[in-house]
């Protein structure tokens, strides 16, 4: 049995995260954690049953179900299962972090594991991604402006999804965090892909394993959590990562400028003011916590 743990985050989606973990069911690892960071008792419920319901099969890993009194955000939510992992088993060598509304074919890790075998220098692994009809190995950042491109163009930094990551226990610190609690949602997976290459590692998408990807299944386009979130990791990506100071205040003025016209295009076409309304609200830490609140 490999020395891995997987952890899925469920956020007001619990038929995702049921379809998510039924395609782990015949697959290697051994253990499981369930995270709700819903703050709701009823989704609660849902997750305790769904994990019942998985338990009485012929499973080889063990769950553990997480209940969080408020939505940690999915950075926040990790590492709080990295430490509850570190606390009573000594942690593991591998963690494979999953979007609960992904869904792996049952080759997914064993093809993973041997790509992590040959190449061990890789501190993130990728399978390619199937969402919204294309697939996609490696996305592209143009940190320069703060974009998101579905694969790297001139300008843009590569780097490797967060919806389905296996990670080497190595990016992990001595806290047993993985991901910056600053960013809630969006951009940590960025980050945490700069943090690796900072430290001399390798990130990598294979190519012989695809993946389903449903995306921003908790998330409403338009609404002000989403967009909120957006633009404030795109902020802190600007001011968290370390380049000279002449570079530093270039980036952030290029994110003024950008994210501006972006709130702005978005506004235009959602009509709504919401998504410019959020690009003033992410220069600063706001709570903003929950999408059911802020549709």
């Amino acid at each position: 049995m490999p020395n891995l743990c997987v952890i899925i985050l469920n956020y007001f989606s619990p038929n995702n995260t049921e379809v998510c973990v039924n395609s782990l069911v015949d697959q290697e690892f051994d253990t499981l954690y369930l995270i709700d960071n819903s703050a709701d008792a009823h989704q609660a419920q849902c997750i305790n049953t769904l994990a019942d319901k998985i338990r009485v099969q012929d499973i080889k890993f063990k769950i553990v179900v997480l209940i969080s009194k408020e939505n940690l955000g999915f950075g926040s939510g990790i590492n709080t299962a990295l430490k509850h992992d570190y606390h009573q088993t000594g942690g593991h060598k591998l963690y494979l972090l999953l979007n609960n509304d992904t869904i792996l074919p049952s080759n997914t890790i064993k093809v993973l594991l041997e790509e992590k075998q040959k190449k061990p220098e890789i501190a993130l692994l990728s399978p390619k991604i199937e969402w919204g009809g294309h697939d996609i190995s490696y996305y592209g950042y143009i940190d320069l402006l703060g974009h998101v491109t579905s694969y790297p163009k001139k300008f843009a930094e590569p780097y490797v999804s967060g919806c389905c990551l296996l990670v080497g226990s190595e990016l992990i610190d001595s806290e047993h965090n993985l991901f910056d609690d600053a960013f809630f949602m969006y951009g940590e997976d960025i980050y945490l892909n700069w943090k690796a290459k900072q430290q001399g590692k390798q990130i990598y998408c294979t190519d012989k394993v695809t993946i389903f990807h449903e995306g921003s299944g908790s998330s409403n386009h338009g609404g002000l959590f989403y967009e909120y979130h957006v633009a404030r990791g795109h902020v802190l990506l600007g001011l968290k990562v370390n380049r000279p100071l002449y570079k530093k205040i270039a980036y952030i003025l290029g994110r003024v400028f950008y994210l501006f016209m972006r709130g702005c295009l978005r506004s235009i076409r959602y009509r709504s003011v919401i998504p410019l309304l959020a690009y003033f609200m992410a220069w600063f830490p706001i709570n903003v916590r929950s999408s059911k609140l802020f549709s």
